[in-house]
C-alpha cells in the first residue's frame, strides 16, 4: 500500500511516483487516502476535498489501462485516528464521493455532493455547499501557508516556538517533495526573517481569515433561518472552525514576527512581537476552550502547545532568539523524545 503523494498528508505535493513504478513492473498497488483530515482537523470541522478528490483519482484512474488484464488498483481511505470519526461528520461527504468515484470513474462528484447535502440540509443545502468550498483553501493557507511549507502547526495543534524551530531549521519537512525553489528555500527564509517571504505567509493567513469572515456570515443566515434540528452539528463545527483559523493565525504571526524582530534587532520590531503575543494570549482566552474540542494527538495537546509557546515566546523576548536556542540545546539536540516528554508533562 502507499499513499497517494509520497509523503504525509499535504495537498499540494506532487502524485506517488510509486504507482507509476508499479505501474513499469505490471503490479497492481493500493492507494492510500487521508479522509479523517489528519493535518486538516480530525473532523471537527468541514474541510471539503471533492475536487481534490477527482484531481488525485484520475491519476490513477489514467494507468488502469495500461495495466494487464488480470491486475488491477485500488484505494483505501483513513477516516479517523482512533477519534474524530469521517463517519457521521460533515466530513462524510469526502467519503461519499471517494467511494463514488471508485465504483463508477465518470459520476458527477459535484452532483454526488450536492445531493448529499441537499439530503441532509434540505433548502439551505446551497449556502452550507458556498460554505464547505471556502473550506478547503482557508484552512490550507493555514496550515500550508506557503505550497508545501510544514511545520507551523502540531499536526492539528498549535505548536510552541522550538517545535517549529525543529520542523523548519533542522527536520527536511517537505521540501524535497515540492517542485517549486519557492517552497524548498522558505522553511530557512522564514527562520532568517526574509521579509518578502514572511510577508507572503502574513498575506496567506489575512486571506484565511478574510475567508473565514465569509464563512461566518454565511453562517448567519443559516443560524436564523435553519431549524435547530437540521443547524446544531454545523453550529458546532462552525465554533471549532473559527476557533482552529482564529487562534493559529495568532499563532504564525507571533512566530513570524520574532524571526522578523531577530534579523533586524530594533525597537519597533520589538514592539511589534509584544503586540503580537499580547493580541494572541487574548486570542487564545477567547477560543481555547473551543479548541480544546479540535481533536489531537493528546486530549490536552492545544491547551499545553498554547502555554509553551508563550512561555517560550517571554524567555526569547528576555534574552533574544540566540541565547534562548543556546538555552535549549539539550532539547534540540535530543528531539523528539525528550520534546514529546515536555509536551505530555512526562519527566525527561
Amino acid at each position: 500500500m502507499l499513499k497517494c503523494h509520497p509523503k504525509d498528508w499535504c495537498p499540494y505535493l506532487p502524485h506517488n511516483h510509486l504507482m507509476d513504478y508499479y505501474l513499469n513492473k505490471g503490479r497492481g498497488f493500493i492507494v492510500e487516502f487521508d479522509l479523517g483530515e489528519e493535518y486538516h482537523g480530525n473532523g471537527a470541522f468541514p474541510y471539503f476535498q471533492v475536487e481534490y478528490l477527482r484531481y488525485r483519482l484520475n491519476y490513477a484512474l489514467n494507468r488502469q489501462c495500461k495495466l494487464p488484464e488480470n491486475v488491477r488498483w485500488g484505494a483505501v481511505a483513513r477516516i479517523e485516528r482512533y477519534f474524530g470519526h469521517a463517519l457521521g461528520s460533515l466530513n462524510e461527504v469526502n467519503l461519499k464521493v471517494f467511494s463514488s468515484i471508485l465504483s463508477k470513474p465518470d459520476v458527477d462528484e459535484q452532483k454526488i455532493f450536492y445531493d448529499w447535502l441537499e439530503e441532509r440540509f434540505d433548502r439551505w443545502a446551497v449556502t452550507v455547499k458556498d460554505i464547505f468550498k471556502l473550506t478547503f483553501p482557508m484552512i490550507n493557507n493555514i496550515v500550508n501557508p506557503i505550497p508545501g511549507l510544514t511545520g507551523l502547526l502540531m499536526h492539528n495543534a498549535v505548536a510552541d516556538y522550538l517545535y517549529i524551530y525543529h520542523s523548519l531549521a533542522i527536520h527536511p519537512g517537505l521540501r524535497d517533495f515540492i517542485g517549486t525553489e519557492q517552497a524548498k528555500q522558505a522553511p530557512d527564509k522564514i527562520i532568517a526573517g526574509d521579509e518578502d517571504t514572511v510577508r507572503k505567509v502574513f498575506a496567506s493567513i489575512d486571506e484565511a481569515e478574510a475567508m473565514l469572515e465569509e464563512i461566518l456570515e454565511l453562517n448567519k443566515e443559516l443560524a436564523e433561518e435553519m431549524p435547530i434540528e437540521l443547524y446544531w452539528k454545523i453550529a458546532v463545527a462552525m465554533r471549532l472552525l473559527e476557533a482552529f483559523v482564529k487562534v493559529n493565525a495568532s499563532h504564525h504571526r507571533v512566530f513570524l514576527a520574532i524571526q522578523l524582530w531577530n534579523r533586524k534587532k530594533d525597537d519597533a520590531s520589538e514592539l511589534t512581537v509584544r503586540e503580537h503575543l499580547a493580541e494572541f494570549e487574548k486570542c487564545a482566552d477567547k477560543y481555547g476552550c473551543a479548541l480544546s474540542f479540535v481533536p489531537t494527538e493528546g486530549m490536552y495537546l492545544n491547551r499545553r502547545g498554547i502555554e509553551m509557546f508563550i512561555e517560550q515566546c517571554k524567555r526569547i523576548l528576555e534574552i533574544g532568539v540566540s541565547s534562548f536556542l543556546e538555552e535549549q540545546r539539550d532539547n534540540i539536540e535530543s528531539f523528539p523524545k525528550r520534546y514529546r516528554m515536555q509536551r505530555f508533562g512526562l519527566p525527561g
